[in-house]
C-alpha cells in the first residue's frame, strides 16, 4: 500500500536521523495514529484514500494488539471486511503481509448475519452504515470468540465496539473501550492506549 511504504519511508530516515529507539517508537506511533491525511488530497481521492487510511489503522492496531493464548491461528490473522466497509481492492492488499510471525488473509463478511465465517474473524472492520442496534449482538459474538472489532461507526466504542475510528480537526482520532476489551480478553499496547480516548 503505497500509504504505509511512505510512512515506512519517513520513520526510516526518522530512525537514521539518531532518534533513540525509545523515542523513534514514540514518533512511529505518532506518525501512524496521528498523521494520516483527511483534507483535501482525501477529496480529491474521492474516498479511496480514506480507505487506505482505514485499512492502514486496522493493519497497525493489530500490531500492537493481543490475543488469548490458542483464540488465533498459528501461522494466520483473519482479517474481515464487513460489507464493503474498505474498499474491497484496498482491503486484499493487506492480505499476505504479516503480523509478528502470521500472515494476513483477508474475507468479506456480512456482519448482520453472525455465521461461521464471523467466527472465524480474529480481526473485523465494521460497516459504518451498520445498524447502531445490531453492535450489541455483534459485540457477544466478539467477545464469544476473541474479535477485535474497528469501525467509524458513530459511538461504536460506547454501544460495545473495541476501536472507534473518528475525525476532529482534520485529523483521524481513535476511542477505546478499555471494559469490553477485557470481555473478549483482548489488550492493546499502553503505547497506543495513550493515544486515545478511553470510554467505558
Amino acid at each position: 500500500m503505497r500509504y504505509l511504504r511512505t510512512l515506512g519511508g519517513r520513520l526510516r530516515s526518522a530512525r537514521r536521523a539518531g532518534f533513540r529507539p525509545r523515542s523513534w517508537c514514540a514518533l512511529s506511533l505518532l506518525f501512524l495514529f496521528l498523521a494520516a491525511p483527511t483534507g483535501s488530497h482525501a477529496q480529491q481521492a474521492q474516498g479511496r484514500l480514506t480507505d487506505q487510511v482505514k485499512a492502514g489503522f486496522l493493519y497497525n492496531f493489530t500490531r500492537y494488539a493481543s490475543w488469548p493464548e490458542g483464540s488465533t491461528g498459528l501461522k494466520t490473522l483473519t482479517f474481515c471486511n464487513d460489507n464493503g466497509a474498505i474498499d474491497a481492492s484496498v482491503f486484499k492488499s493487506l492480505g499476505g503481509q504479516t503480523v509478528g510471525d502470521r500472515v494476513i488473509r483477508t474475507q468479506e463478511v456480512d456482519s448482520r448475519f453472525l455465521s461461521g465465517a464471523v467466527a472465524a474473524c480474529d480481526v473485523m472492520f465494521v460497516n459504518a452504515n451498520a445498524d447502531p442496534g445490531d453492535v450489541a449482538g455483534l459485540a457477544g459474538t466478539a467477545d464469544l470468540y476473541n474479535i477485535l472489532l474497528v469501525s467509524d461507526l458513530p459511538a461504536f466504542a460506547r454501544r460495545g465496539g473495541h476501536i472507534e475510528l473518528y475525525v476532529e480537526d482534520k485529523s483521524f482520532k481513535f476511542r477505546v473501550n478499555l471494559d469490553a476489551l477485557k470481555r473478549g480478553r483482548l489488550m492493546l499496547s499502553s503505547k497506543v492506549l495513550r493515544l486515545a480516548e478511553i470510554v467505558q
